[in-house]
């Protein structure tokens, strides 16, 4: 018996340290000149804080919100540590009497697309105390793609200029 409460104690604090939390999507194509949205998911009910960021280019990551799965003491935190393109996110519920963390989407994201074509990602992060390093969890790709008049335009126009010759 004692075993076996030693190895469920284990097995919950493995658990918590690594609650899966991820993108819900596994990449994105999207047009320029937009706004874009994403979520965070998580499959378990434990706590966490995370990070999620990107370089700045492409597109700018600008806005983060809390969906109520994520607990009563959730929270976010914009340029943590003055790290800019970056937010520090936290599900989290301080009540140990009633558990409120659920299981789905715990945070929504929005991502301001630049007007030039290519590819991008998001990703995510865990804070390594122990090494005092990120360690990546997760990536979004995301491909950003002309919007559809000026492929329309384009075409045209290189249809114009073949029939010149």
């Amino acid at each position: 018996m004692e075993k076996f409460l030693v190895l469920s104690l284990i097995l919950l604090t493995a658990s918590a340290v690594n609650a899966g939390v991820s993108f819900q999507d596994s990449s994105l194509t999207v047009v320029t000149d937009t706004t874009v949205t994403f979520n965070i998911i998580s499959d378990d009910t434990a706590e966490y804080i995370r990070y999620v960021g990107n370089t700045p280019g492409l597109a700018d990551l600008t806005g983060m919100s809390i969906n109520a799965n994520a607990g009563p003491d959730a929270y976010i935190t914009e340029n943590p540590s003055n790290n800019d393109g970056w937010w520090e996110i936290a599900a989290q519920d301080d009540d140990d009497a009633e558990w409120n963390i659920l299981s789905g989407v715990h945070f929504t994201g929005s991502l301001d697309v630049g007007s030039s074509t290519g590819s991008y990602s998001l990703d995510l992060y865990l804070w390594d105390g122990e090494l005092e390093s990120l360690i990546g969890i997760d990536t979004l790709p995301i491909t950003i793609i002309p919007e559809p008049m000026t492929i329309l335009f384009l075409g045209l126009g290189g249809l114009l200029v073949h029939g010149r010759k």
